[in-house]
């Protein structure tokens, strides 16, 4: 990846950003106001994404339900994952 340097007023107001939630854009052409998402960034700080936590379920799930059989987290998590996947195909048009 190559960047271009900031002149000294960009590098002000990015450190006036520090530490705040945000979108951060890519684009390899210009950025326009229809890019950016009219929705919030989403917030994380002192909270679990829903992904994080239907992890931990289901890590509590196979240390409950499955570690006994042998098969390790990962693996466990995989499959199920998969087998969640091809349920939603399964009901599509």
């Amino acid at each position: 990846m190559d960047t271009q340097e900031m002149p000294p007023e960009q590098e002000a107001e990015l450190m006036k950003i520090k530490n705040l939630q945000g979108w951060f854009l890519f684009k390899e052409t210009e950025i326009t106001l229809e890019d950016i998402p009219e929705d919030d960034a989403p917030e994380f700080e002192g909270e679990k994404s829903l992904s994080k936590r239907y992890r931990d379920v289901l890590y509590v799930f196979w240390k409950q339900k499955v570690e006994h059989t042998g098969k390790n987290f990962q693996q466990f998590r995989k499959e199920f994952m998969e087998k969640k996947i091809q349920d939603v195909k399964d009901n599509l048009d």
